[in-house]
């Protein structure tokens, strides 16, 4: 859900339980429908959001349109550096990066026939594990012990191993 740029979003029908199968057939626990703005007006809006642990949010949305149909264009990037809340070298939360796009194309042809085509990217990064965030070229053939939480063996304590293992 974080990967859809929201600003481009009209409203969102939940559909709860089995009934959701009536929409979409393997549904069977329930559906989120997310439907998206109708490009029917000239705007446009750009949002910046920024927060701890390196968190920012830009938002773009661009409209064209009339009530005969339109263009809707609608990006968003997302990122958020990780945190080691109790200091032992892992982290609590990866490093996350996050762009996506998509592009709407409607027409409407009187009130009741209309066509539209919609076309989407999105990439999603997500770094964890050591408080560098990197990643790494070469994978160790073992994993991390307790032994590497230092003498006595306790994952609250400081990570002594090497960074690849984690």
């Amino acid at each position: 859900m974080e990967a859809i740029p929201m600003g481009g979003v009209s409203h969102l029908e939940i559909m709860r339980g089995a009934g959701a199968s009536l929409t979409a057939p393997e549904a069977i626990g329930g559906a989120i429908n997310i439907v998206t703005l109708t490009p029917n007006e000239n705007k446009f809006s750009y949002q910046v959001r920024g927060g701890s642990n390196q968190y920012l949010n830009q938002e773009l949305l661009g409209s064209y349109g009339d009530n005969k149909g339109g263009t809707l264009v609608a990006a968003q990037t997302n990122m958020m550096g990780s945190f080691d809340e109790d200091d032992n070298n892992v982290t609590e939360s990866s490093r996350q990066t996050q762009k996506s796009v998509f592009i709407k194309q409607e027409n409407r042809i009187g009130d009741k026939i209309k066509a539209s085509a919609r076309i989407g990217y999105q990439q999603l990064e997500l770094l964890g594990g050591t408080i560098k965030a990197f990643r790494p070229t070469t994978y160790p053939t073992n994993i991390d012990t307790l032994e590497d939480f230092g003498s006595d063996p306790d994952i609250r304590n400081k990570y002594t191993g090497e960074l690849s293992k984690i």
